[in-house]
């Protein structure tokens, strides 16, 4: 994406101060847009990176943290687990300030499918603690 910074910062040198600067993932929509609607070459778009944050890699990190989290810590609460991922910097996927408990649940979940969890009795699954208690990365008094 640094070609994309670079062009980025030079188009926004050439804008009048009055004017939205263009941010590389701008530039990356249009360049899309520009090649669905034949004015652009497909070949430009092979130099423009996936969006950040978009995809599997941030929620895959997101499901192996989960995971060691519960097999270290099998009685936590969904809560106890979104306040942990927040501490290691993992963003809810739709990036709000708290994770939902749902998207905490669908963490565990595949992180069972995926093996990295164990069944039923091991850190979710049937065990009462792992239901919300409250939103997950807020604390009660």
């Amino acid at each position: 994406m640094s070609d994309l910074n670079d062009l980025a910062s030079r188009i926004n040198a050439a804008l009048p101060p009055s004017r939205r600067p263009f941010r590389p993932a701008r530039l990356a929509g249009l360049a899309r847009l520009f090649v669905a609607e034949g004015l652009l070459e497909p070949a430009v778009l092979e130099a423009t990176a996936p969006r950040p944050g978009r995809g599997r890699a941030g929620g895959q990190r997101a499901m192996e943290l989960a995971a060691a989290y519960l097999r270290g810590r099998p009685d936590a609460s969904l809560a106890e687990l979104g306040s942990q991922l927040l501490r290691l910097g993992v963003s809810p996927p739709r990036g709000g300030a708290v994770w939902a408990p749902s998207s905490l649940k669908g963490l565990a979940d595949r992180a069972r499918r995926a093996g990295l969890l164990g069944g039923k009795n091991e850190a979710i699954g049937g065990n009462p603690p792992l239901t919300g208690r409250g939103r997950a990365g807020q604390h009660r008094a």
